[in-house]
């Protein structure tokens, strides 16, 4: 009788034994699908983290190029305003350029003012 008890008992233990390491191969199944899961999850925010730069450079590449659009016409602008006045057309492409950058300044100053009204 002991030695069913015994038996009995290696049985159980056996049986225990085969059901952790069910329990941890199913464990290391997960632990690798997750790593992949986040290897994924990595590449896909480093590729949007790229993106995101590519386009804020490309904003800021259009905000440059509109910038001196609009600086450009407004040497054209003063030009044709100093023209206006009298000036000889000489002088009035000398006064555009020295001023158009503090007028465009101004001008944008005064356009994104929260209380602009346009008109």
């Amino acid at each position: 009788m002991e030695t069913y008890f015994r038996l009995l008992k290696k049985s159980q233990v056996l049986e225990h034994l085969l059901a952790m390491n069910s329990y941890v191969h199913s464990s290391d199944e997960q632990l690798r699908k997750l790593q992949t899961e986040k290897a994924k999850t990595d590449s896909v925010q480093q590729k949007v983290f790229y993106e995101l730069e590519k386009y804020q450079q490309q904003f800021v590449d259009v905000q440059r190029c509109f910038l001196e659009l609009i600086e450009a016409m407004t040497v054209l602008c003063v030009k044709e305003e100093q023209l206006t006045l009298g000036t000889t057309p000489d002088d009035a492409v000398v006064y555009a350029k020295r001023v158009a950058e503090e007028r465009t300044v101004h001008d944008l100053q005064v356009v994104t003012h929260p209380l602009y009204v346009m008109q």
